[in-house]
């Protein structure tokens, strides 16, 4: 018997899909006959690249860059929740309720927020969206990171 990671933790989910994937995992562990190591001291690059790593998830956009050619992939989740079904992910925009602006050239020299610099849904996608609206090589008069990834 050997001791391996396993995480789903990449992304904030309902209760549900924290449960199954939980389950799901248990399952692996038993059927395989291995021990799971709590991964709680480790960074999401830290675990993306540990030995010891049997199964965890990752953004699009990590996978494309800093761990292209370091890991496999074994599969691709499928969700079905609000905006996402069927496979399909997809990202939102938002702004307050009350905010009069409506379109994304609005938007111009205003704060922008994305998960982080990491992201492909919370941050690449939607820089390829502003690219045609910048100005200067700018949209946004400055930029947060929510860290809505696993950080």
């Amino acid at each position: 018997m050997s001791d391996h990671y396993a995480e789903l933790l990449m992304y904030v989910a309902p209760a549900a899909v924290q449960q199954a994937n939980q389950a799901w995992l248990t399952r692996i562990f038993e059927r395989l006959n291995l021990t799971r190591r709590n991964a709680d001291h480790l960074d999401l690059h830290g675990l993306w690249l540990a030995p010891e790593l049997l199964v965890t998830q990752t953004c699009g956009y990590p996978l494309m860059t800093q761990l292209r050619g370091k890991v496999r992939v074994i599969g691709r989740p499928r969700y079905e929740l609000a905006h996402s079904s069927q496979g399909e992910h997809c990202s939102l925009l938002l702004t307050r309720e009350d905010n009069p602006l409506n379109e994304l050239a609005d938007f111009y020299d205003s704060r922008g927020v994305i998960n982080g610099h990491d992201s492909n849904s919370g941050m690449n996608l939607l820089r390829e969206r502003l690219a045609p609206l910048q100005r200067d090589g700018r949209f946004f008069a400055s930029v947060g990171i929510s860290g809505a990834h696993r950080e």
